[in-house]
């Protein structure tokens, strides 16, 4: 049968000429043959078995416990899983025992895949090779124009060691029968550490051994059960500083001069070594990131443009010079904000809000949000695009889903009789029955419904605290408190929300992680889109309901001075005193800034504190000339988790919302979205490279559920920013008011916009008592209500 073939243009690191063979595909030269000459010293900072011959795939952790029964218990265990593992004859093991450790305490078992292994394993798991055939006879620059080739580029990677391979190679399915049509320039390079730590991956978690007479599968239970303590693949050697900048020794180490380091902010990231290294799955969140990044640009632009236009022509802001102007002080007195002990008030005293609203509610508002609607439509065929161009790059145009590995804890849940031929491949498979996931799926719903009520339980809770807070703000005595009472409690109501958002997210974490897994997946990406789908819910509603809560249904239903809505305890609904676009703003500033500035912080500094922590053991054993094994780096390294991708995604998501659903009320959204972001690509880069261990590499041709989910993001936008201007913002009564009822000017809006009413229709129990402390000397027979709404 005819292999399938795939065009493919190679865009891996590229070394200079004279220090690699020019006819091998630059996916196939590495950094380390690069430096083929340096000598290494494989005993010490090595990758390699103490043979220095064969590379060390992956590596098992244990400590032996104290507790000479339980140590019994657990070498037992172990000893089962290992001779299993041995007795498959597809691995080489090694193993370093805690004595010849620096640390004195931790067993290393070292697994190396053989060539026979990676030869069989490539075929199974269906990697794309290069095959031998003559260089393409093509206009290179047809396939891919490059007009701006003979002029400087500043923001692209100008490294020699990650040029462009300007020759295209033919890559297919690899097929151990067809080995001779593939181009093996050596064995050590043909396969990349990536898709030979994923082989001894997928071997280890598929390994079937004895437990109490109970066949298991896998080393994750163990790790689980605390038999053995980690399970991860190597680095590709260490961070020697040592090494001039110009002579990267290994991958690693290029990935941390070009990739990790913040002095890099303006250059393009290199997507094809952090495929080479990481995978596609990380490459392509990368690959998303940048882009997203690069399309805030004009969206940033714009928000700063809206911003400054507000605050230059804030002087002829016609509303707010009423409101401040001592003249209309006698006009715009304001009926009592609260029962018996709250005086009138002056309009006068909002006027900083009227100026701070104008900042952001002004002509351009308007544009800016019809143009942030039409940007995130386009963002997203945009980067459709992108995201097929990576595919065809990367070898995954045709890559399907049925080509993705089984999970092994879904192997392990299917017994003898749960299997059937797949339809597609005609192989037998394991196979979970939907009339067996029917019931776990009602009951997850159930519990995902739960948990969203929970946090609109949540959300209910921080209103009554703005209610009751102000309420007793302003019946003090003090008129300063009075004054700073709604915004004071706009402010410590959006902090408090913030808390519960962080604390609720954890909760459901957890809840989330568990009803996937019991749910039974077939393959990850099955798995991580049921997640992500799980998660999103409860986070939109987290994160969104609060400001949804502001810009549509605070004051809306509070009611006249005669017939308040006090359906809540007896409590006056809240109204929006300094007009509720402004605490929007507040609100969308505290929850999206907020949350960028800790998350960066933590991110940052988290995981060095615990590597330190980690590290602390092997620092009392190290001598000063005694350099440490990567191994045992590595080792002591943070693990970044099967989701701990999912988590950088929806950090991105949850902020794509943020810009795109209000931004109305806030244009410097994008502007400090695209801060954060050029701090978080090189952030979490840095975090990749020197303080988590190794991640799986992991095949994907797209961004998954992501990509869904931000398309229905982008639509609600539409609909939430059309009604932010007509329901929440003064745009329209401004214009209805200016063009169809005063001939063309504005003078005069603020008496229009607020109704009156006569204060001797004050039900007893809610008129303002006598010689109020700081009571206005107010003699007039009506005062005046802020909502248009209530215009008779």
């Amino acid at each position: 049968m005819e292999l399938p073939v795939i065009l493919k243009e190679s865009t891996s690191p590229q070394w200079p000429a004279g220090q690699g063979k020019k006819e091998a595909p630059s996916h196939l030269i590495s950094a380390s043959r690069a430096y083929q000459r340096i000598k290494v010293d494989h005993k010490v900072n090595s990758v390699y078995f103490n043979d220095g011959q064969r590379r060390i795939d992956w590596v098992l952790t244990y400590k032996v416990s104290k507790k000479a029964e339980k140590e019994h218990e657990n070498a037992e265990k172990r000893k089962t899983f290992m001779d299993s593992l041995r007795g498959l004859n597809k691995v080489e093991i090694e193993e370093q025992y805690a004595e010849d450790s620096i640390d004195k305490m931790t067993n290393f078992i070292k697994i190396h895949v053989p060539w026979k292994t990676l030869l069989q394993y490539a075929e199974i798991m269906k990697f794309n090779m290069p095959i031998i055939e003559e260089e393409l006879i093509t206009d290179y620059k047809f396939m891919d124009p490059e007009p701006t080739r003979n002029f400087h580029n500043p923001f692209k990677l100008d490294n020699p060691y990650l040029k462009k391979d300007d020759n295209p190679h033919y890559t297919c399915v690899f097929k151990n029968s067809a080995i001779h049509k593939f181009l093996i320039e050596e064995r050590d390079t043909f396969f990349t550490s990536a898709q030979r730590s994923t082989i001894a991956d997928y071997i280890i978690k598929r390994v079937e051994y004895k437990e109490d007479d109970i066949t298991r599968f896998g080393v994750d239970r163990l790790i689980s059960k605390g038999f053995f303590d980690k399970s991860f693949p190597l680095h590709d050697g260490t961070l020697d500083d040592s090494i001039p900048i110009h002579a990267p020794f290994n991958d690693r180490q290029l990935l941390r001069q070009e990739w990790g380091r913040l002095g890099r902010w303006y250059k393009f990231q290199p997507l094809d070594l952090i495929r080479k290294y990481f995978g596609e799955k990380i490459a392509i969140y990368f690959a998303w990131l940048e882009f997203y990044t690069g399309m805030l640009i004009p969206a940033a632009i714009l928000g700063i443009v809206c911003f400054f236009y507000g605050l230059f022509t804030i002087d002829n802001n016609t509303a707010a010079n009423e409101i401040c102007n001592a003249s209309f002080q006698k006009l715009f007195y304001m009926c009592p904000l609260c029962d018996e002990r709250c005086p009138y008030w002056e309009l006068k005293s909002t006027c900083n809000y009227a100026k701070a609203q104008h900042l952001f509610d002004n002509g351009f508002t308007v544009f800016l949000a019809i143009f942030m609607s039409l940007w995130a439509t386009l963002f997203l065929e945009f980067w459709k695009r992108r995201q097929v161009r990576l595919a065809f790059e990367w070898h995954l145009l045709n890559y399907e889903s049925e080509e993705e590995p089984i999970r092994p804890q879904y192997e392990a849940e299917c017994n003898e009789q749960s299997f059937r031929i797949n339809p597609i491949t005609g192989h037998k498979e394991p196979y979970f029955a939907p009339a067996k996931r029917f019931p776990r799926y009602v009951i997850s719903d159930i519990s995902i419904a739960f948990m969203i009520c929970l946090v609109l339980a949540a959300v209910f809770g921080v209103i009554i605290y703005r209610l009751g807070i102000t309420f007793l703000l302003l019946r003090t005595d003090n008129v300063l408190v009075n004054q700073v009472a709604s915004i004071f409690a706009s402010i410590t109501a959006a902090a408090i929300n913030l808390i519960v958002i962080m604390l609720l997210g954890t909760v459901y974490r957890n809840l989330a992680y568990k009803l996937t897994d019991w749910e039974q997946y077939r393959t990850q990406s099955e798995y991580d889109s049921a997640f992500t789908v799980k998660m999103f819910l409860f986070e939109f509603v987290n994160y969104y309901s609060s400001l949804f809560y502001i810009a549509f249904f605070k004051g809306t239903f509070s009611g006249s001075p005669n017939n308040y809505n006090r359906s809540l305890f007896g409590l006056r609904q809240q109204e929006c005193t300094g007009g509720c676009l402004v605490e929007l703003g507040i609100q969308l500033a505290i929850i999206m800034v907020g949350k960028q500035a800790l998350n960066n912080i933590l991110q940052f500094i988290g995981p060095k504190i615990k590597n330190w922590i980690a590290r602390f053991s092997i620092d009392k054993h190290e001598d000063e000339k005694t350099s440490v094994p990567v191994m045992e780096e590595d080792e002591n390294l943070q693990q970044l988790g099967p989701q701990g991708l999912f988590f950088q995604y929806l950090k991105m998501v949850i902020q794509f919302g943020f810009i795109t659903l209000f931004v109305a009320a806030f244009p410097l959204a994008p502007f400090f979205a695209l801060l954060n972001n050029i701090i978080e690509i090189r952030v979490d880069a840095y975090n990749y490279i020197t303080q988590f261990q190794r991640p799986l590499a992991v095949r994907v041709r797209n961004i998954g559920a992501w990509y869904d989910i931000l398309d229905s993001i982008s639509k609600i936008a539409v609909v939430t920013n059309a009604f932010v201007i007509a329901v929440t913002s003064d745009f329209i009564p401004k214009m209805v008011y200016r063009y169809k009822i005063n001939d063309g000017n504005m003078n005069g809006y603020v008496n229009f916009s607020l109704s009156s009413f006569e204060v001797s229709q004050f039900p007893v129990k809610e008129a303002p008592l006598a010689n109020l402390s700081g009571a206005l000397g107010y003699t007039e027979p009506y005062c005046r209500l802020v909502d248009i709404s209530n215009i008779a």
